[in-house]
């Protein structure tokens, strides 16, 4: 089972909120595995990047594209619980290593904006 938030959400439904409040893109690659050329296995990637969407008052929590992979074995593991797990990674490191799992949606998303806002403004071009 996926892990939970405090709202009941999982991390797959958190980052399609983070998603549609224009604050990150998100997409889905499968492809086979170039590890295991047995036909058996494949790379399931998730890949973050900076937000497309033009929301009034978004914050982009991504500002380089991030790439979370996993291989699967097709026959033993879900590609469900594979995304969730992937979901789970980004959600750690957008959260700083924070646990997610333990606040609300609303405190995880103010809290990421914050990150974001502060690393923008620290960042200078080279």
């Amino acid at each position: 089972d996926a892990p939970l938030n405090r709202d009941g959400q999982t991390p797959g439904a958190l980052l399609f909120q983070l998603q549609d409040a224009g604050t990150l893109d998100l997409k889905w690659e499968l492809k086979p595995s170039a590890k295991f050329n047995d036909g058996e296995h494949e790379t399931v990637r998730l890949i973050l990047g900076t937000s497309s969407a033009n929301r009034k008052n978004a914050v982009s929590l991504v500002n380089t594209t991030r790439v979370y992979e996993h291989e699967r074995n097709i026959h033993y593991i879900s590609k469900k619980a594979v995304k969730q797990h992937l979901c789970a990674a980004a959600l750690n490191d957008l959260c700083n290593g924070n646990y997610w799992e333990n606040t609300t949606f609303k405190k995880m998303k103010e809290y990421m904006q914050r990150i974001a806002a502060t690393s923008t403004s620290k960042t200078k071009p080279m």
